[in-house]
């Protein structure tokens, strides 16, 4: 696993094991594993993140992570973000063909994007688990 993907879900375990004190530091950490590495495409999908557009910060990230060169990217954001590339609008929810991979949440710690989608998702599930906890 890359050294970012380990990174974004450190700082997904810390963030919400200080959200949720009450609920056991195992299921929080399981439930993270579940939604960011053993099925993130049940979690994540392109029309969660045209649902988004407000958690972009334009910071470039997608940009520099997509393997071409375009000549809208300033080396900061693009200088054509409303009418940007397919690949471009798709980011962080990526697919790739070649195995490694299936959809999912691209996880890259700096990506704004990526970090409040993963939050939405994992803020949901763990809601529902500590609802569960406070009734019992």
């Amino acid at each position: 696993m890359p050294i970012n993907h380990l990174k974004f879900i450190n700082k997904m375990i810390n963030k919400f094991i200080r959200l949720y004190p009450n609920l056991s530091i195992n299921l929080i950490v399981d439930i993270i594993e579940e939604i960011l590495i053993k099925a993130p495409d049940n979690y994540f999908s392109y029309n969660m993140v045209q649902e988004h557009p407000e958690l972009c910060k334009q910071c470039g990230q997608c940009c520099k992570n997509i393997n071409f060169k375009c000549e809208h990217f300033n080396g900061r954001t693009c200088d054509e973000y409303a009418t940007r590339y397919d690949a471009c609008a798709e980011w962080p929810y990526y697919h790739i063909d070649t195995g490694d991979f299936d959809s999912g949440l691209w996880l890259d710690p700096h990506c704004a994007m990526a970090l409040g989608l993963a939050s939405l998702r994992i803020d949901e599930k763990l809601k529902e688990y500590s609802d569960m906890y406070e009734m019992s």
